[in-house]
């Protein structure tokens, strides 16, 4: 049962659409295992419904006859139809669990470029147990939607049909079970939503307590120095209590849901079985009647439990699935981003970088950071930037690289706005850090260019001079946050990346602060920024590169 690869959400942002409708999307663009779940649930409608009916005429026949070929004959059907049905429904979880591998990668890797895309001032503040809540949150909602559109497919087929035959055969009955399902399913409901709403509290306790746990991880060795390691225990005791009751909370709301999904069916039989009894005692039906009437109920419900279930399964998530969606608005809010780079379109290097009248605050209320500035960074030269702290330096690179966007006037990147031609722009803030790999690893994958390549930048960055006195050179692992490299070191891996990257736009904010003077001497600025616009923000002026052709802008308001 083999398909084609899964259509992708894209490299770019897909826009339109709810998580759910995406994911839903996605999921449809698998034809073949569609087509494979659509076959396999007429098949196990029809054998379903034959089933009961061709037992219902058996069991008449055979009772009226005294035929013992018609008895083995039900028996054989029986046998059938529980082996039909098992059947149907392995194919339906071979379908989930292959969509499933296909596109729940696809899905989190997606959730985690929209968690990085959004402008940062815009997002929500971020921290590791929110965002680790939140790709958690997308697995289990994409298992949802898949589990909804396959289960949801068969079950319906089904139920609906069974619903039809009962309909035809005791319209009393057919409607019965339809209202019945109805009034299950808006019970359902309300249980899910304050089900939904309990789930809300749990994944926010959740997400305080793996927040804390994780900075206590990191701050192993201060709380040993400084004695407090067991007040910082007793913290998070508190959050791990506040999950679990939250958590207990929920779990009970889940019981009384599943406790109503049991008594629905059930209650609803026994009505059914009651009524068909005293048709049967009247003479108005006959045993294999009620036979017909009880398989098709037991149909109907067991269906309807199933659809309902799995909603509800979603309505449960809907409160926490809405700070993915919010996710999805703020990015589409932003224009569409075009590869400039990898397009025919024409750069227009010698216009450089344009800031015409921006202002700029972080948000409502607060005080603005840029007031009517404007600026102009010559193309294919170096310019750097020097000035006070919180003069809106960094701010000013920011809008450049298009992480943020102005209020009011414009900036533009070699002739386009910034948030349409990020491909362009190179930035190293003041607050990078390296990944939990190799130093040549890092090199490869944030410079996006094939390691030598990348070993012929370092040589005019001097990291190939420091790597050389590394035992494992390029091969090096680096711990958690660069920890066993000084901060120096980090910068030298940092910047090369940078230079490595195809990006015409180099930004570096205080990208040499922590290099050494000799190690700064070593730098061939004149190489490294060929045919390349550099804007550089820095407090130290022996960091500056000393081009003839460089100019410096400084007294920043």
């Amino acid at each position: 049962m083999s398909s084609p690869p899964a259509a992708t959400w894209g490299a770019e942002p897909t826009r339109g659409g709810l998580f759910e409708q995406r994911v839903w999307s996605l999921a449809l663009a698998e034809p073949r295992t569609i087509w494979w779940v659509v076959l396999a649930s007429l098949l196990e409608a029809a054998l379903g419904l034959a089933g009961p009916w061709l037992s219902s005429t058996a069991m008449d026949t055979a009772l009226g006859q005294q035929a013992r070929s018609m008895l083995a004959a039900l028996a054989l059907l029986v046998v059938l139809s529980a082996a039909h049905r098992s059947l149907a429904g392995s194919v339906h979880d071979r379908a989930l669990l292959m969509l499933r591998q296909r596109l729940e990668p696809l899905c989190l890797t997606r959730t985690l470029r929209l968690l990085v895309e959004v402008p940062l001032s815009s997002r929500e503040p971020e921290d590791f147990g929110r965002t680790n809540e939140t790709m958690a949150l997308v697995a289990r909602a994409t298992i949802a939607v898949l589990g909804l559109l396959v289960g949801a497919l068969s079950q319906v087929v089904l139920g609906l049909a069974a619903l039809v035959v009962l309909g035809v055969r005791f319209p009393p009955l057919a409607l019965f079970a339809a209202l019945a399902a109805v009034l299950m399913g808006t019970v359902a409901a309300q249980l899910g939503k304050r089900e939904a709403a309990l789930g809300t509290l749990a994944v926010a306790a959740s997400s305080r307590e793996q927040q804390w746990l994780h900075v206590l991880l990191l701050a192993v060795p201060i709380l040993r120095v400084s004695g407090a390691t067991e007040r910082a225990l007793i913290q998070l005791r508190e959050l791990l209590g506040e999950h679990v009751r939250a958590s207990i909370a929920e779990e009970r709301m889940r019981v009384e849901r599943r406790v109503a999904f049991q008594a629905f069916p059930q209650l609803l039989w026994l009505g059914i079985t009651t009524w068909v009894v005293y048709r049967v005692l009247d003479g108005e039906a006959s045993l294999g009647d009620m036979l017909l009437a009880g398989m098709l109920t037991t149909y109907i419900m067991s269906c309807s439990v199933v659809v309902i279930a799995l909603a509800v399964q979603l309505l449960s998530l809907r409160p926490q699935l809405e700070r993915v969606n919010r996710l999805l608005r703020d990015l589409e809010a932003r224009p569409a981003r075009v590869n400039v780079a990898a397009s025919k379109m024409p750069l227009s290097v010698q216009d450089g970088i344009c800031v015409e009248g921006v202002w700029f605050r972080y948000g409502e209320g607060e005080r603005w950071v840029l007031t009517g500035r404007n600026e102009r960074f010559g193309g294919g030269e170096i310019s750097w930037l020097r000035a006070e702290s919180g003069s809106g330096k960094s701010t000013l690179l920011r809008l450049i690289a298009g992480l943020v966007a102005p209020e009011r006037g414009s900036v533009r990147v070699l002739g386009y706005d910034p948030a349409r031609a990020s491909h362009l722009v190179a930035y190293l803030p003041q607050d990078a850090t390296l990944l939990e790999a190799s130093i040549a690893s890092n090199l490869e994958l944030l410079s996006g260019r094939p390691l030598p390549e990348v070993l012929s930048v370092a040589e005019h960055t001097g990291l190939a001079q420091m790597v050389a006195q590394l035992p494992l050179g390029y091969g090096t692992p680096v711990a958690v946050r660069g920890g066993n490299l000084s901060a120096g070191q980090r910068q030298l891996v940092l910047l090369t990346a940078v230079f490595a990257s195809a990006r015409p736009v180099v930004l570096l904010d205080e990208g040499t602060s922590h290099i050494d003077i000799e190690a700064r001497s070593r730098i061939d600025w004149s190489r490294l920024s060929r045919g390349r616009t550099v804007v550089l923000v820095t407090h130290e002026p022996d960091a500056l590169p000393t081009l003839a052709s460089a100019r410096a802008k400084s007294g920043l308001p």
